[in-house]
């Protein structure tokens, strides 16, 4: 039997595999995690940074919508160090595990809702080669196969993150929380006044 365990973070939370199989050695790796943000609504009122995650909001920020889309690879090496002996790895022995969440509220609640581009495991169709579970206690995506492994693999998840920013944007902007006077702010969650007209930088 073989285990391993990989962690990588993504932009807020940790995403993580376990995997578990028989017949032979197995290696799994995640080699690439990316995020970014893909859009703000309305555009007038909010923008993106070079780096393609600091958000900002002129005014009225309350009653637009902010999404990001994540999107995960994993890569899977399934070798034994011999040309004739296989990995069988059952359905269901695959775990990887994604954040169901994105967005913080004040307090450091998970707000917003998401949705992923895969199955639920309950209605997948046999062909289908992942599915995913919920898990309510950890608020996360359980990715799982629901064939089995028995060479490398690899799959692409894209995950839609969609929050609002009454639930994550300080509506009154102290000292040491400065809109920037060029427009645009490094903290989506510093960016309008109680009035929700920009307070520039001092």
């Amino acid at each position: 039997m073989v285990t391993a365990l990989v962690t990588a973070v993504s932009l807020m939370m940790p995403l993580t595999v376990f995997a578990e199989g028989t017949g032979g050695t197995g290696s799994f790796s995640v080699p690439l995690i990316s995020a970014s943000w893909v859009s703000c609504e309305p555009s007038t009122e909010c923008g993106v940074d070079d780096s393609g995650r600091a958000l900002s909001f002129d005014t009225g920020g309350s009653s637009s919508k902010i999404t990001a889309k994540a999107k995960y690879s994993l890569q899977i090496s399934a070798q034994t160090g011999t040309e004739t002996a296989g990995v069988d790895m059952p359905a269901g022995t695959l775990e990887w595990r994604i954040p169901q969440y994105l967005f913080k509220g004040r307090s450091n609640e998970n707000v917003g809702s998401s949705a992923i581009d895969l199955p639920q495991c309950t209605t997948a169709k046999d062909t289908a080669s992942w599915c995913y579970t919920v898990d309510a206690k950890t608020s996360e995506y359980v990715v799982t196969n629901h064939l089995p492994i028995t060479e490398a693999r690899s799959v692409d998840v894209t995950v839609s993150y969609i929050a609002s920013p009454n639930d994550i944007v300080d509506k009154d902007v102290s000292k040491d929380k400065s809109y920037a006077s060029n427009g645009t702010s490094t903290a989506h969650s510093t960016v309008t006044t109680s009035d929700g007209t920009p307070q520039e930088e001092q």
